[in-house]
């Protein structure tokens, strides 16, 4: 190991040791300072100040604390100022002191520290919330709109906090009723008809939203008023059942229906609802309720035409409660009944007039205009014995005789004439007709009877005279009465030798008296008159005849045959005749027939022979009468009768066939032929007419003639009679056929005709006529009741058909084979309690038999309704309160039926049968109508009336029958008994007596205590919330003095209703009543004592009590000297006990003299007071407000004191404002335009023919002064009487006149239209107001226009003055001119022809109208046009002067352009700038046209639909891609304006309100508050916010939500 060497030096070394012996020292610290929370940013709030004794560095400041104090100081670490670092407002607890621990060290010593603290107190929150007014009040109807503001309370806060206001109330009282915590807006939140009170008192509290233990918060009281409905509007003098004239014109009223509504709020409206066809004809007015006519009651020809109207009737305040009445409303067709001309008809009359005759003809009248009410008939009272001999033509009124007047005794006939109408409900009128018969009084009387006895010779003349019998008679001889006739009534052998001359009475010989068997003869010849009954006398003519003798024939009759073929000129036979006087006889055929032709004689010899062969006649035999008489007296002669049979028939008939057999069907047709005879005859004429017959001697049976027939001629066989009918049914039948001619002797021949039948002899037969059954009526379908049978004895098949009519047969089926009637319908939806039918049976036979069939009766019983309805008890009872609405259901009282209910014995009706009141005082009701009602079907009884008025009982027994379908129905009853509530406790108040002691002073309003009472019947369940538990307060009105200065509000607080300020009282006794709100009222009272102090105030001095007063009055009310409209009494106080005051009106509006003319002003009665009244007439027009200033004094001399000079508690002048209101006085009145005549009111107009439809023609103008409604004009234009039906124009709300046809297609259109335009006001609370005014629309064509050229004035500069230019035109042609239009100037060039535009000239198109016709003039018919003529020439002149004053250059007045000129420069001019013609069928005219411009049309938008597609998906695709990368970056929401691309697809809005981040982080406190206020702008304080763009949209998009509701 090697040892170092060691080695050391020495040195001195200094250590100063720099000890801190003291430490840093505060001068002013601790201390406690005072700031305002409101303190500013940065501001100083303090310095601490420190030292250090032994200080080595500098000093240095630092905050160390107390938490939360470096949050919101700082302190300046060289100066040591506390500095305010954030806002003491931004503290969320509030805390109203900190600790700023303050620190200070030696920088060189920096482990010494020294602190302190600084005490700071914060001033929070000096200023607590302050309502704007000390109670809310509001009134809201039951059916107030839910989320609509009713109220708003407001507060303010000095120190400028956000308030929050909270809702005190109940829990139902905060569901009715939101608060808006941040606007302090009360709304409906729930439906007030979900709660029964009528009033809430809550409050509501305004908080300043501090930290609690700073907190201020202020309440206020809120009452809000429910006002209930009471019921719907009810119609007064209902039902409407009314008649109505056909005449009754259009327009004019039928009837006033007249709603009220007990609780009226808006306006009473009304409408008709149906029932058509009665809305065809009436309509009603919205306003008034006038039901008008709408259209001619005519037009229904219905005779009984009766319409039901369904008036509706609704307040506009609540227009969902709708009350409908039907009006019954019967037209009637027969206004007036038929009238007779004259009332009394009389006519006399003979007793022979025949039947048939006419009497007499009334006539009457019937001024209807409809038919057949305007038509009648005519009638003789059935009560009449003249109806036995007189009728009356319905139509004509004619009265005939029906009945011979000789059947009559009586002399006149008094009957009624009846005329009747022939309308549903008939008219008549009577009138009085006499008829007076003239009877056959006289009888004929024979002159001289016994000279009629004469004796004649037998060769005298025929007809040569023998006697005259003549008679008179005392009746008129122009009368038949008087009017003799002779006739000879026997004997019988003398009648038919001589005759009487009815009318001379000649008797003469018939016939030559040679033939007379007797030598006398006694006639007798009767005189009888034309009367009826006819009177007659009789008188005995003797004639004795001379004989002298006459010729004769040896036979009286001779017979002769010959044959047909007798030659001609063959004698017949010769007679001879022997006169005894031995004269000349000569013979002649007298007859008959064709004897006189094919015979003939000679005269002279009596030889008769054939004169024409017998062949040209057909008779079988002649008689000829020969007749020879002398030849010197043809009277004389003797006649015989020769017959001449002529043989003619040679031939027999003979039939061309043998025997016949025909097989026919016992139903075979009648008058079909079966088969066909044929026989033939070589004879001619009648000899070969052959006639068919039966022979039923030769038939088999006997009576086939019954039921065959051969035709006579034809011999075609035909059945004349169902063979069926044959009792014998035989099958066969054997006919004899004669065939005979018709000669003579009549011929014949026989054959034999079998016709053979094919029969069904039996038929089916029932085995009994009638099958009964009785059955329920709920038996099953498809049940089998009973089994018809009908067999058939021929063993035919039989089927079954029923044969009943509806709606049996809807009931039962019948088997076809077996016949078994069976069940088809449920018996359950008739009421049928006995079906009768009829079962028919019908067989099949063989082939060509008939059918037979035969009936039965099947009646079958149903047993209906075994079941009687059941109420579930015999009577009811209950109590309704007297208050209960009108058609409430009271109760519901049903009955039970065991029978099925879809069946008419389980379906009841109810009716209340009756209705009783025993005990009442009275017998009967208010009225003759129910008090209750019951549906039918539901049983529930309505109340009908109301029970709240006098005379109504307080108990009701109501008997209710119930009753089923069935026929007959079954019935049961029970009884309701109905109890009425009514008003049974008196209010009653909770004290004694009240008192308040008051200075005289105290203003109008002030609060002196606050009565309060109870009624019993709120506690009553039928009562509550009824007038009867409702209640008043009232100062008793006996105490005057206390009814002027003291009133008493609803809730019950007296207070001071004037001032006290003169009064002399010191006390005041009065009492005040509780009075309850019942029809019938309860009420009872309090006393009340107030004691007034009067204070010493100095002079009080004369004056109003009020500086300004309101006075609202309609116009047009007027007043006059003995009869004033007083407006209001002014009140004055501290009058002068000794003195009266004196009024006077200052001024009105500012004048001093506009006084006088229409107000005036005067003291009251008791000379304390003044009285303002009208002395003229108010017209809003003239002045809508009136601002008068009255003056007062004493009358005394007293200095006039300056306006408005106010002394204590009054005022020595008064300014009261009175407000006009517009009332409809004024209809509307129309603008016209200047026309030459100044007088014409009438619009004057015209347009172009080729105008299209829908263009404007011209503009009426009407205006009307009165304000609103009453001011606002409508317009409709309709015909003028007796001119157009039909008026081609309308017009609308702007009065502006269009066309509504296009007149350039009808040749037959007039070229001048007349209609008159109505202008009418909108008045709502009145009739509304019209005025009506012509119009003449007038077709221009081109022989119409003239054409002002303008040169150097293109159309912009004339348009604007075209009124100066229409002026100018009249003034210079004194006629009324309508400009067309206006244009460019179109001009030709010299020698060109076309036309060309000038667009610096003007050509002004004009029309000129007659003054008189209002018709266009034609340019031809006037010298306007520019021409040579002296006339033209000063026009041009005039119109020239007038144009240049407003730097216009007229160059003429030309015609319009030729059409064909304006059609070739149309081109030209701009493709169709020129157009004369025009179509709008050019589709009709090139249907191919129109085909491509509609495919083009499609293209086109089909095109553009594609683009718009196509951008649409571009969109949404772009933000498909966009909206994920927005959602991929943005993890977290910020709520922040979102991007653009989001708004277009949002479809909610998120409106979130985030608070500004705590200064104090570490609180960790997060603030959300969510509302629907309108967002901040960007940088406010406070919020951020995102709405979607389609709610910012101008227009409102309803979600259903108010404001306020938040959407998550």
């Amino acid at each position: 190991m090697t040892t170092s060497n060691r080695q050391f030096a020495t040195a001195s070394v200094q250590v100063t040791v720099l000890r801190d012996l003291y430490p840093p020292q505060f001068n002013n610290l601790p201390a406690t300072i005072d700031v305002n929370e409101d303190l500013a940013v940065n501001g100083t709030i303090f310095t601490a100040d420190a030292y250090d004794r032994d200080i080595q560095g500098t000093m240095k400041y630092e905050l160390i604390g107390v938490f939360p104090a470096k949050s919101f100081f700082e302190i300046d670490p060289s100066s040591g100022a506390i500095v305010l670092r954030n806002s003491l407002l931004s503290d969320t607890l509030g805390r109203t002191a900190y600790t700023a621990r303050v620190q200070i060290y030696d920088t060189a010593r920096p482990d010494n520290r020294t602190q302190a603290d600084l005490s700071i107190r914060v001033v929070r929150n000096s200023n607590g919330p302050i309502f704007s007014s000390t109670r809310y009040e509001a009134s809201v109807a039951e059916n107030f709109p839910l989320y609509q503001s009713l109220v708003q309370v407001g507060a303010s806060d000095a120190d400028g906090d956000k308030l929050t206001y909270t809702h005190l109330g109940t829990a139902e009282e905060q569901k009715l009723f939101y608060l808006n915590p941040d606007s302090g807006v009360i709304s409906l939140g729930s439906s007030l008809q979900t709660t029964t009170k009528n009033q809430f008192v809550f409050e509501v509290e305004a908080s300043d939203n501090r930290v609690s233990s700073i907190a201020r918060v202020n309440s206020v009281t809120v009452a809000i008023t429910v006002q209930r409905d009471s019921g719907p509007p009810r119609f007064l003098n209902a039902p409407y059942v009314l008649d109505v004239p056909i005449r009754q014109p259009v327009n004019s009223s039928v009837v006033i229906v007249i709603a009220r509504d007990p609780d009226a709020k808006g306006l009473m409206r009304y409408r008709l609802d149906g029932i058509d066809p009665g809305t065809q004809y009436f309509s009603i007015s919205e306003i008034t309720g006038n039901i008008m006519v709408k259209q001619e009651l005519t037009l229904n020809t219905d005779v009984y035409a009766k319409y039901t109207l369904l008036v509706s009737a609704y307040d506009t305040s609540s227009p969902e409660i709708v009350i409908t009445e039907p009006v019954q409303i019967r037209v009637l067709r027969n206004l007036y009944s038929p009238v007779f001309v004259n009332k009394s008809y009389t006519q006399t009359i003979y007793d022979f007039k025949p039947v048939g005759s006419n009497v007499l003809q009334v006539t009457a009248i019937d001024d209807d205009i409809t038919a057949p009410e305007n038509t009648f008939t005519y009638d003789i009272d059935n009560n009449s014995p003249a109806n036995e001999f007189f009728s009356v033509d319905p139509f004509s009124g004619i009265i005939r005789i029906t009945k011979e007047l000789s059947q009559s005794t009586a002399s006149s006939y008094l009957f009624n004439v009846i005329a009747r109408d022939l309308g549903a409900y008939s008219r008549s009128d009577t009138a009085t007709a006499t008829v007076i018969i003239q009877r056959n009084s006289g009888r004929p009387v024979f002159i001289d009877p016994g000279q009629y006895d004469v004796t004649v010779s037998e060769t005298m003349s025929v007809l040569s005279p023998i006697l005259q019998v003549a008679a008179v008679d005392s009746d008129s001889a122009d009368t038949p009465n008087g009017q003799i006739v002779y006739t000879l009534i026997g004997p019988s052998g003398a009648q038919r030798l001589f005759e009487v001359d009815m009318m001379t009475g000649n008797v003469t010989a018939r016939v030559s008296l040679t033939t007379a068997a007797n030598d006398t003869y006694r006639l007798t010849v009767r005189a009888s008159d034309r009367g009826t009954p006819t009177q007659s006398s009789e008188v005995t003519v003797v004639i004795r005849i001379r004989r002298e003798g006459t010729p004769f024939f040896q036979q009286a009759e001779y017979i002769v045959s010959l044959t047909e073929n007798t030659a001609v000129d063959t004698t017949v036979i010769d007679l001879n005749a022997t006169d005894p006087l031995d004269n000349k006889l000569i013979y002649e055929i007298n007859g008959d027939g064709m004897a006189s032709t094919l015979f003939r004689i000679n005269p002279e010899t009596g030889l008769l022979s054939v004169a024409q062969p017998f062949k040209t006649d057909t008779q079988e035999s002649y008689v000829i009468r020969v007749r020879a008489y002398r030849q010197t007296d043809a009277a004389i002669f003797a006649t015989v009768i020769v017959r001449v049979v002529i043989t003619r028939n040679t031939n027999a008939p003979r039939f061309l066939h043998n025997d016949l057999v025909f097989n026919v069907a016992e139903n075979y047709p009648l008058g079909v032929s079966l088969g066909r005879l044929n026989a033939t005859d070589k004879d001619t004429g009648n000899n070969g007419r052959i006639t068919y017959t039966i022979d039923a001697q030769n038939s088999i049976p006997l009576y086939v003639r019954d039921f065959f027939y051969v035709s006579p001629t034809t011999g075609a066989l035909s059945v004349t009679k169902s063979l069926q009918e044959d009792d014998n049914q035989p099958l066969s039948y054997i006919l004899s056929i004669l065939a005979t001619d018709n000669g003579f002797p009549t011929k014949f021949a026989a054959v034999q005709v079998a016709i053979n039948v094919v029969r069904n002899r039996n038929g089916p037969t029932f085995s009994d006529d009638v099958y009964q059954i009785n059955i329920d009526e709920n038996v099953s379908l498809g049940t089998s009741l009973l089994q018809v049978q009908a067999p058939d004895a021929d063993g035919d098949r039989v089927t079954y058909t029923l044969l009943s009519a509806m709606p049996t047969s809807l009931y039962f089926n019948v088997d076809e084979s077996t016949g078994v009637l069976s069940v088809a319908a449920s018996f359950l939806i008739d009421n049928t309690a006995k079906y009768i039918m009829t079962v028919s049976a019908h067989d099949y036979p063989g082939e060509g038999a008939l059918p037979r069939s035969s009936e039965a009766t099947v009646i079958v019983n149903v047993r209906r309704n075994p079941n009687t309805p059941l109420f579930i008890q015999s009577s009811y009872n209950i109590t309704i309160s007297e208050y209960t609405a009108v058609q409430a259901v009271i109760a519901t009282i049903r009955a039970t039926d065991a029978d099925p209910g879809d069946t008419p014995s389980g379906q009841l009706v109810y009716r209340i049968t009756s209705v009783t009141f025993p005990g009442f005082q009275s017998n009967t009701l208010p009225n003759n109508y129910d008090f209750f009602i019951i549906s039918p079907t539901s049983a529930d009884i309505y109340l009908a009336q109301t029970l709240s008025k006098y005379g109504v009982p307080d108990t009701f027994y109501i008997t209710i029958e119930a009753a089923d379908r069935a026929l007959p129905p079954k019935t049961s009853t029970a009884q309701l008994e109905v109890h009425i509530l009514r008003n049974i406790n008196t209010p009653l108040f909770t004290s004694t007596s009240y008192s308040a002691s008051i200075e005289d002073t105290s203003v109008v309003g002030r609060s002196l205590f606050t009565v309060t009472a109870v009624d019993a019947d709120k506690d009553v369940p039928l009562n509550q919330n009824t007038p009867n538990a409702k209640f008043d307060y009232i100062v008793d009105p006996v105490y005057t003095e206390a009814v002027r200065y003291f009133d008493v509000t609803s809730d019950g607080i007296v207070n001071i209703r004037n001032p006290l300020i003169s009064v002399d009282v010191t006390s005041f006794f009065f009492y005040i009543i509780a009075i309850d709100k019942s029809w019938r009222p309860l009420s009872s009272r309090v006393p009340a004592r107030v004691n007034v102090t009067r204070i010493s105030t100095g002079p009080r001095i004369l004056g109003f009590t009020a500086p300004i007063h309101y006075v609202v009055i309609p116009e047009n009310s007027d007043g006059d000297g003995n009869r004033v409209k007083s407006l209001i009494v002014l009140d004055t106080e501290n009058q002068d006990i000794d003195l009266n005051v004196e009024c006077r009106i200052v001024t009105i509006n500012g004048n001093a003299e506009f006084g006088g003319t229409i107000f005036s002003v005067r003291t009251t009665r008791d000379g304390k007071n003044c009285e303002l009244y009208m002395i003229g007439n108010l017209d809003r027009e003239q002045g809508g407000l009136y601002n008068i200033t009255v003056g007062v004094r004493h009358q005394s001399t007293i200095s006039k004191r300056s306006i408005n000079n106010a002394v204590y508690n009054t005022w020595e002048y008064t300014n009261i404002l009175v407000s006009v209101t517009d009332v409809n006085d004024n209809a509307p009145s129309f603008h016209f335009p200047v026309y030459p005549v100044a007088s014409l009111q009438a619009y004057v107009t015209a347009i172009s023919i080729a105008a299209p439809p829908n263009s404007r023609v011209t503009q009426v103008q009407a205006s009307d002064p009165d304000l609103g409604t009453n001011g606002m004009v409508s317009y409709s234009l309709g015909p003028v009487p007796g001119l157009f039906n039909e008026v081609p124009f309308y017009i609308n709300y702007g009065g502006e006149i269009y066309t509504t046809k296009d007149f350039s297609h009808e040749e037959a259109f007039p070229r001048q239209f007349v209609f008159k335009v109505t202008a009418k006001d909108n008045a709502m609370t009145s009739e509304p107001l019209q005025s009506e005014s012509n119009v003449y629309v007038n077709l221009i064509e081109d022989k119409n226009r003239f054409i002002l050229v303008l040169t150097s004035t293109p159309p912009e500069k004339v348009i604007p003055r075209i009124e100066f230019y229409r002026q100018t035109l009249q003034n210079v042609t004194g006629r009324i001119i309508i400009i067309e239009k206006i244009q460019g100037r179109l001009f030709t060039a010299v020698g060109a022809s076309l036309l060309d535009l000038d667009i610096t000239g003007t050509d002004i198109t004009f029309v000129v109208v007659n003054g008189d016709s209002f018709r266009l003039e034609e340019n031809t018919d006037m010298d306007i046009i520019t021409s040579e003529s002296d006339q033209s020439k000063a026009i041009l002149s005039r119109v020239k002067q007038s144009a240049l004053r407003i730097g216009s250059f007229v160059s003429m007045i030309r015609k319009p352009y030729e059409a064909n000129m304006m059609s070739r420069s149309s081109a030209f001019l701009g493709g169709g700038a020129i157009q004369v013609t025009k179509s709008y069928v050019w589709w009709m005219n090139d249907p191919w046209a129109a085909f491509v411009a509609l495919a083009g049309i499609i293209i086109v938008l089909s095109i553009v639909g594609i683009i718009i597609l196509l951008n649409l998906w571009s969109r949404y695709t772009n933000y498909l891609h966009r909206v994920r990368i927005y959602h991929t970056n943005f993890t977290n929401p910020d709520f922040t304006e979102p991007p653009s691309f989001l708004r277009e697809y949002e479809t909610q809005s998120l409106n979130m309100y985030v608070p500004p981040d705590e200064t104090v982080q570490e609180l960790g406190e997060i603030n959300m508050n969510f509302d629907a206020d309108t967002p901040r702008p960007p940088g406010t304080h406070g919020r951020g916010s995102t709405r979607n763009p389609i709610y910012q949209s101008p227009r409102e998009h309803q979600t259903g939500f108010i404001e306020g509701t938040t959407f998550l």
